[in-house]
């Protein structure tokens, strides 16, 4: 039995009529009910799909991110929409918690050298080119900026044993997020 015959009344359920033209309706409902939630999805920066992306990076002249996924490019437009005068020191730790997590990153600002650097944690090094470009475009042309990772280090590294820290090569040792089990 169709759906749609559902919110007929009991006595047209059995009419033969009623059913053909609710079965033949049913896939229409459906495409109409998978068009509004599209709809209600683009609403939201968090929930975008392919079009509301796209929409959201002409309106916001945004680098049209072809060919990535999704959550880069959601991210990248929330950034923008999260952008909002004045720049205080609050508000850019709070724009960059939105780019890379809380606790994901160290801001360091250097008044007296005009000096900011910001120093992301492996596990969000992909949102590197996202933060340069906030930074860019939020701080002041008068002070130096420089992103740049949180590498592993000794303290981080000696939790693992030597065997256990055999199976990565010294780059990805270095550079990579080290978790143990690792699959060879």
């Amino acid at each position: 039995m169709s759906d749609l015959i559902a919110y007929l009344p009991e006595i047209y359920h059995g009419i033969r009529e009623f059913r053909a033209v609710c079965q033949a309706e049913d896939p229409e409902r459906d495409v109409i009910w998978d068009s509004l939630e599209e709809i209600m999805d683009d609403q939201f920066a968090g929930s975008l799909r392919e079009t509301g992306c796209s929409r959201w990076e002409s309106m916001l002249s945004l680098e049209s991110g072809q060919g990535e996924e999704l959550s880069v490019r959601r991210l990248r437009i929330l950034a923008r929409l999260n952008e909002q005068l004045p720049f205080t020191r609050k508000t850019l730790k709070s724009m960059l918690d939105l780019l890379c997590g809380k606790d994901l990153y160290q801001l360091t600002i250097q008044v007296s050298d005009y000096f900011v650097e910001v120093a992301i944690a492996l596990e969000v090094k992909g949102c590197a080119p996202e933060v340069e470009d906030l930074l860019e475009r939020v701080l002041p042309c008068n002070l130096t900026l420089s992103v740049t990772f949180i590498w592993n280090t000794h303290r981080v590294l000696s939790a693992f044993t030597h065997r256990q820290l055999s199976t990565y090569t010294q780059r990805e040792l270095r550079e990579e997020v080290v978790k143990w089990p690792r699959k060879p």
